[in-house]
């Protein structure tokens, strides 16, 4: 288990190492470019070993551990000739005020951990594909495209879990799997006070900042999951940061690349995310053509879109394999984006991506902001579901959910308004970086509503925003607010991030009639938390499966259904037994089927049609829509 710290201790060296090297950088500097760098250098070697089926425990450990030695060796090295090796200093503020915040922040940065440590990966999207597509390349020993019914394990962004596989691997369980959009908050809150800085605002500034986005309530509920939200926005406010950087300083060779790698990562990790690095990559060329001649310009961003390209080509490349087509085909192109764009439809899908967070614990308010938009699109002679416009063939203000898919930051996105307002009417008293910074951010949400279709289900996709919205609510609550009005919001904030924070739909601290506790159920029955109708099939099925001593087992299941629990309850990852899709070959990842695979095992979904026995396998058990189809080899 230990292993899985390699990763961390990587970091804690580089960010040490820059931090000497570079002693004009700030340690939060140091911190983030360093980040950076191991992110790259995760992705990079994951693809380097998958090229000879490298991707096992000794390799990954030698991944890790190569370099690390190597920086305790020039550190030791340094510190026997007389260099001192500085270390960060940790400054508490001196306001009372401000300790509580700090405190308050610290709280839900912990609590947060101690869930997804806690907890094992149980969001539905995670144990369809995310965590599914981890164990195959696990027992594939590599990122490669292998057989599966269900298509979005191949096709989409896999930033996020090639992260989460290096862990996987090092500990050969999921313990550290939640950790890595743990570890992405964390990375986000220290980004955040960074630009916060940058911005022009002091230590309550800074902390209003990072307050704000550690209470979003998606933010805390993505925190201990294995969904990809979260390192998204991380790679985001890194990209943005490093752009700070630039502007302020104006030293593009030390800063634009760091800016590029990530983000290339994030979109890498969720491809949603260029809408929003879209707007900060213009201010980049736009200073970089006023202080620079024509041909270093271009040179600066030929070598930005090189590490973008280089950071993505293995994913793109694979998906060329697979599908024939760079994004998993155009169906899947069609299904996310606007088949039509006018300024009714702009007006339409800024309003529904927005009233994603306006639902409230009172029904009466939700149901006159429903009737509100119905009627603005009465107006604009629009349905609230158009398909050309739409995902999903209904609407609705969701009632303050408390899961990971739904999570509504209603507090938050009133408090970017009220900030919002404060700029504009009083912009001539904010340097102008904080103006230009809130039309950036604006216009990323904007295009996120010209290019996506309305999805009831977004509001995780806002995270970036949220997330970059931070500094902008930062500076503007300390500058042009009072005291007791930070005591206010900070209050309402801290208060509404209880719910959530104890009382997570999948993954609940508190103990209630629908859901149990995190402290007090088995770690296996938690992975049936968001499943439950699957629980006794898969603990019957997988049961016979050991007790026949089967190793090969073959799956035949629905392409939405929760595959990862079934690896779990046959104690993946493991070398000896082998689990594999027997689907078709005309499939797109048909052709990956394991050469020489002979089940002993098929585990099917909705087989009625077939008798007693499939593929010379007899029939061992039927339960709640599954068969089994067993041999006896004992």
């Amino acid at each position: 288990m230990i292993l899985g710290f390699l990763p961390l201790l990587l970091l804690i060296a580089v960010t040490i190492l820059i931090a000497n090297v570079r002693s004009k950088w700030q340690w939060r500097t140091a911190l983030l470019r360093a980040a950076i760098l191991t992110g790259v250098y995760a992705i990079i070697s994951l693809e380097l070993l998958s090229l000879w089926e490298g991707a096992t425990r000794l390799g990954v450990v030698l991944v890790w551990m190569t370099p690390l030695l190597v920086i305790i060796i020039f550190l030791a090295k340094q510190a026997t000739t007389g260099e001192k090796i500085v270390l960060p200093k940790v400054r508490i503020p001196p306001s009372w005020f401000d300790r509580a915040i700090l405190l308050g922040i610290i709280s839900i940065v912990v609590i947060t951990g101690f869930v997804a440590w806690t907890a094992p990966p149980n969001t539905y999207d995670s144990l369809t594909y995310h965590m599914s597509r981890v164990a195959h390349w696990a027992q594939e020993k590599g990122v490669v495209p292998y057989a599966s019914g269900v298509l979005r394990q191949n096709y989409m962004s896999p930033g996020s879990e090639m992260l989460i596989l290096h862990t996987y691997i090092l500990t050969q369980s999921d313990r550290f799997a939640n950790l890595v959009q743990w570890f992405a908050m964390i990375i986000s809150l220290i980004a955040i006070s960074q630009i916060t800085a940058d911005l022009g605002a002091k230590t309550r500034g800074q902390l209003l900042a990072v307050l704000f986005a550690a209470t979003l309530p998606m933010g805390i509920a993505q925190a201990s999951s294995t969904m990809t939200d979260y390192v998204t926005a991380a790679w985001v406010i890194l990209a943005v940061c490093a752009v700070m950087k630039f502007v302020n300083d104006q030293r593009p060779m030390e800063t634009l690349p760091f800016a590029a790698a990530a983000a290339g990562l994030a979109i890498l990790t969720k491809p949603t995310s260029t809408v929003f690095l879209l707007p900060f990559a213009v201010w980049v060329f736009v200073k970089l053509a006023r202080e620079y001649s024509l041909k270093h310009t271009l040179g600066y961003l030929v070598l930005a879109v090189m590490i973008v390209i280089v950071l993505n080509l293995g994913y793109l490349m694979r998906n060329w394999q697979v599908f024939g087509n760079f994004f998993g085909g155009n169906a899947q192109v069609q299904l996310f984006t606007n088949e039509t764009m006018n300024f009714k439809v702009l007006i339409s899908n800024i309003l529904r991506n927005a009233s994603l967070h306006a639902g409230t614990r009172w029904e009466w308010l939700n149901d006159q902001l429903y009737l509100l938009l119905v009627k603005v699109h009465w107006k604009l002679d629009l349905g609230l579901t158009d398909e050309r416009t739409s995902i999903h063939p209904f609407f609705t203000i969701w009632p303050y959910p408390s899961d990971e898919a739904r999570a509504t930051n209603t507090i938050q996105a009133v408090l970017i308004l009220i900030a919002m307002a404060i700029v504009l009417f009083r912009r001539k008293s904010f340097d102008r970086s904080i103006f230009t910074y809130g039309i950036l951010l604006v216009t990323g949400f904007v295009l996120f509503s010209v290019v996506f279709k309305f999805d009831i289900l977004a509001s995780r996709y806002h995270m970036p925003f949220f997330i970059l919205a931070a500094p902008f609510v930062g500076v503007s609550l300390e500058k042009h607010s009072l005291s007791w009005s930070h005591i206010v919001i900070s209050l309402l904030l801290l208060i509404g991030s209880i719910p959530i924070l104890l009382g997570l739909d999948s993954r609940s601290i508190l103990a209630s009639d629908q859901t149990g506790s995190i402290l007090t159920l088995r770690r296996l029955d938690q992975y049936f938390s968001q499943a439950p109708t699957l629980d006794e099939p898969y603990f019957l099925m997988t049961k016979a499966i050991k007790a026949a001593d089967c190793r090969q087992v073959g799956l035949m299941l629905s392409g939405n259904t929760a595959e990862y629990p079934l690896w779990v309850l046959l104690d993946s990852p493991d070398d000896e037994i082998t689990i594999d899709w027997i689907i078709s070959k005309n499939d797109p990842s048909g052709s990956f089927r394991i050469k020489g695979f002979e089940p002993c095992a098929i585990i099917c979904e909705g087989c009625d049609s077939y008798d007693d026995s499939y593929n010379d396998l007899p029939l061992a058990l039927d339960s709640y829509g599954f068969r089994l189809y067993l041999k006896n080899i004992r």
